[in-house]
């Protein structure tokens, strides 16, 4: 194979598909990336067995071929060049050679047979949706999603491509974050896979999001089947297993009523938190107390036994009964931080009720959108 690549475009493909390489598998094959030459261009594939992400680089070929290199070997190298072109030699022993200006490297790579093949996503339902949309409830949602592996149906978001809509939820139990995105220019074809929703690992998700665009754009093709998910671009590729189970019954933990509404600017908020849960130590459970003592505020306050404690006011609209009530502060900052929203209502019951965190309408959000974010209580000591 001898190929020659833009230094950038093929650092950047790289840095890409590297993110999927696992640095904890026994299979050496796994930490290696694919380079294979297709149509004009040069392949880039990563996988894990359960993510796999294909990346497209033009390339001038003028010899065709394959082999598998160390993904944080080659990766570092180009990441270290000058913006140049990039040769690539490999020969028959799988040895490549990679030359950019006076940078000479030699690195022994695997034979691309050897590599895994990323599997084929046949039959079950297809979707075309404007990225932004999907990104936006990726964004909105995904943070919420247990880290716990033993938790297996957490670690992933019920996602459902509706007719017209997208709908995504997260919870590791502590929490639950629902967003609806109307999509009127989605298009769906085939059998019924994804109209109930299935459960797509935060993994592959994320990593589709830092490859989303905001701006308006090629749309993204999804292909659904019984197990597996496949997302589609110009040059790009993500197919990822889903998870395979039930979702817990999420509408059973969102409060159908509130007898108190706190109305509140969102930045105010934002940094009035990150203040005071700046003197919690890393292992506290970030235990906050929001109060209304005063008319027009509402007190923050957290504890830090031995180290101090903190105290944060900040403007508040209230309707109904004063309020007291805890919740973890960091979970509070990781709806305000991706909310776009100028203000936030809280939405309270009891102190020992779950609440409800949610954008503040504005009377010009679009028909079908909608966000709401569930927190679980916590003692107040």
């Amino acid at each position: 194979m001898k190929v020659f690549c833009k230094r950038k475009e093929l650092y950047e493909g790289a840095q890409t598909v590297g993110r999927i390489v696992s640095g904890r598998s026994t299979l050496p094959i796994l930490s290696h990336i694919l380079l294979q030459t297709v149509d004009g261009h040069l392949r880039l594939v990563a996988t894990d067995f359960e993510v796999g992400m294909d990346v497209a680089v033009p390339a001038s070929i003028a010899e065709e071929g394959s082999v598998t290199v160390p993904s944080r070997v080659v990766t570092e190298i180009l990441g270290s060049l000058p913006d140049a072109e990039v040769s690539l030699s490999v020969d028959e022993n799988n040895v490549m050679e990679l030359t950019c200006l006076r940078s000479q490297y030699v690195i022994r790579g695997l034979p691309s047979q050897d590599f895994p093949k990323l599997p084929e996503v046949q039959g079950g339902r297809s979707v075309r949706v404007e990225q932004a949309l999907l990104k936006g409830s990726i964004e909105e949602s995904i943070f919420a999603v247990s880290s716990d592996e033993t938790r297996a149906l957490l670690t992933g978001a019920l996602t459902t491509l509706g007719e017209g809509m997208i709908k995504m939820v997260a919870t590791d139990t502590h929490r639950l974050a629902v967003s609806t995105m109307p999509a009127p220019g989605i298009a769906i074809s085939g059998e019924d896979q994804g109209s109930e929703g299935v459960i797509i690992p935060a993994r592959a998700l994320r990593e589709l999001a830092r490859v989303l665009t905001d701006e308006p754009g090629p749309t993204l093709e999804i292909h659904v089947s019984r197990s597996q998910v496949l997302f589609r671009l110009d040059g790009f590729q993500l197919v990822s297993r889903l998870i395979d189970g039930q979702f817990p019954n999420f509408e059973r933990v969102i409060p159908r009523e509130c007898q108190k509404r706190l109305t509140i600017n969102t930045q105010e908020l934002l940094a009035a938190l990150r203040r005071a849960c700046s003197i919690l130590p890393r292992e506290s459970p970030n235990r906050v107390v929001f109060r209304t003592e005063t008319e027009g505020l509402l007190d923050i306050t957290t504890e830090a036994g031995e180290l101090g404690r903190a105290h944060e006011q900040v403007e508040v609209t209230r309707e109904g009964d004063p309020v007291e009530i805890a919740f973890n502060g960091r979970y509070v900052i990781d709806m305000l931080s991706i909310t776009e929203a100028s203000s936030v209502v809280m939405e309270l019951t009891g102190s020992l009720n779950p609440g409800i965190v949610r954008p503040a309408p504005t009377g010009e959000e679009p028909e079908g959108r909608s966000y709401l974010y569930v927190l679980m209580p916590m003692a107040i000591q």
